[in-house]
């Protein structure tokens, strides 16, 4: 069974793109470019393994969806994706804004590989 992957970006062009890529490896995925919709989605979906946000969005953060996604569920890992400081205080894998697809997936598979207490193996930050 693929794991699933919760995708939220504000930007369609690369949310559809990095979802092609991830399902080119994988993964399944649930793509939303409206954080306050991927909760609802998240809300829905036991089946979440992680996930996967952009920081810098209208509305609500990357920051603040994975904080209010960890109130319904303590233990969900996650990646953030961004184009800004190179060092951002986030509780799960950094992408920064490039990055590979080897990169991506390193960092996906650090995050689903975490302790079952929902601790990550440490902070990941991926230039």
């Amino acid at each position: 069974m693929a794991r699933t992957i919760l995708l939220v970006d504000d930007e369609p062009g690369l949310l559809h793109a990095l979802a092609d890529l991830l399902r080119g490896c994988g993964y399944s995925v649930l793509e939303h470019t409206n954080p306050r919709e991927a909760l609802e989605c998240f809300r829905r979906n036991e089946d979440i393994h992680c996930v996967l946000t952009d920081v810098n969005m209208p509305g609500m953060n990357g920051v603040s969806l994975v904080a209010e996604l960890r109130r319904l569920r303590a233990g969900v890992h996650a990646v953030f994706m961004t184009g800004g400081p190179r060092w951002l205080e986030a509780s799960g894998q950094v992408l920064h804004k490039p990055f590979t697809l080897g990169e991506l997936v390193e960092a996906l598979e650090n995050a689903l590989s975490a302790s079952a207490d929902g601790h990550t193996q440490g902070e990941t930050y991926v230039a």
